[in-house]
């Protein structure tokens, strides 16, 4: 048997919910509802990687009124004859703070060679190593019944990080440490240097339909069975670019010359994403679950290239080049969490996530076979290759109106 929510609306009403570790927070009251008007059974702590969570009405304190009086005999649950107070009862919403370290499959920033009695003695790569970077999804989504939601979600996070290399000792004499850059850029003679900087940018945009694949009227805290596998459907729009900047100061003692390059590499593409969940629900009212994830997307779209490469100084030049066309992006997203259950209509959930973009169309290349002391046998060494991860952290707040 269910037992009938106890009534202690007014312990929420303008309550300050907190997101754990301190990193965001949302004021959140649950509606003003009458004593005898029954509630409807919250019905989703949905969000991106995370599929619908099934509340137990009868297991949190609020309004007295919704009923779920034959779960034990296998028998629908009622809720005093109707589903729905209102269209605010239907609206769920939520916001998450992302800490994510985005990666390439291969990140060269600069090759580090050093000589010694004219020979190459050693040649390194230098990738860019981004750190962890803020970002910020948030959902909103209108439910159809208890177990059948729309929703639209929006993802943001920038992160950026900077390479820099200077020459040391006498390399172009025979002993000591130069770099060499993308884009014809090096740093080879005393007192030259190269700074590489690199900036990534991506925001998703979710349309979906989601629900519970297997629902069961008695929620897991009366009887209901704790497992629960849920999924989404819908199209995915990404729009991801990675930006990057090379400062090259080539002075000598015959005069002052830099390089600049500027480069901006851009997706766009949108195609369909579908989405499935497992869940298990712990503790005798089923207020603690556990979930995993994942969801595999195919995005088309188009990438657009463009390089722009000035000197100044002792020498005036300025080069241009663009590329750019058709491509098909494949997009998988992974997540691993735990739910609480704070009130009932209000959740919180943090865990690890996943997200992986291949061949997004970037490629750049240094050339290193423009002297016998750097890396003979290969003319041309990868920079920043297309396929590009992301993996972190996630602290989720969500909230059924």
């Amino acid at each position: 048997m269910c037992r009938p929510a106890r009534t202690l609306l007014t312990r929420f009403r303008g309550a300050a919910v907190a997101v754990a570790l301190g990193w965001t927070a949302a004021l959140i009251g649950p509606p003003t509802v009458a004593a005898d008007v029954p509630l409807p059974k919250p019905a989703f702590d949905s969000f991106e990687g995370e599929m619908p969570v099934l509340v137990d009405g009868g297991d949190f304190e609020g309004p007295s009124g919704g009923r779920c009086d034959r779960c034990s005999e296998g028998a629908a649950c009622e809720h005093g004859g109707r589903s729905w107070l209102s269209f605010r009862d239907r609206v769920t919403a939520g916001a998450e703070y992302l800490l994510l370290r985005p990666s390439f499959s291969n990140a060269t920033a600069l090759y580090e060679t050093t000589t010694t009695g004219l020979q190459r003695v050693s040649q390194k790569a230098i990738n860019h190593d981004f750190g962890y970077a803020s970002g910020l999804r948030a959902f909103a989504g209108y439910r159809l019944n208890d177990d059948w939601m729309i929703r639209f979600g929006y993802t943001s996070i920038f992160a950026s990080t900077s390479t820099v290399g200077g020459t040391a000792g006498n390399w172009a004499g025979g002993d000591g440490t130069g770099f060499v850059g993308p884009y014809n850029t090096s740093a080879l003679a005393a007192g030259q240097s190269i700074r590489s900087s690199l900036g990534a940018d991506l925001a998703l945009y979710d349309l979906e339909l989601a629900g519970r694949l297997n629902p069961d009227r008695c929620p897991p805290g009366s009887g209901g069975s704790r497992w629960e596998a849920a999924g989404a459907v819908g199209l995915r729009f990404a729009d991801a670019s990675v930006s990057s900047h090379v400062f090259n100061d080539q002075s000598t003692g015959l005069g002052e010359r830099f390089v600049f390059v500027d480069t901006t590499r851009g997706f766009q593409g949108v195609g369909p994403r579908l989405a499935i969940q497992g869940r298990r629900y712990l503790g005798a009212k089923a207020r603690w679950s556990i979930f995993a994830s994942g969801a595999a997307a195919l995005l088309v779209g188009s990438y657009d290239n463009l390089d722009v490469r000035t000197t100044v100084g002792s020498d005036q030049n300025f080069q241009q080049q663009r590329a750019g066309g058709a491509i098909i992006v494949p997009n998988l997203d992974l997540s691993l969490g735990a739910t609480w259950q704070v009130a009932q209509r209000t959740s919180f959930s943090a865990g690890w996530l996943l997200m992986y973009f291949d061949d997004l169309g970037y490629s750049e290349q240094i050339p290193t076979g423009q002297d016998p002391r750097l890396v003979p046998l290969v003319e041309l060494v990868p920079l920043t290759n297309s396929s590009l991860a992301y993996d972190g952290f996630f602290f989720r707040l969500t909230h059924n109106f």
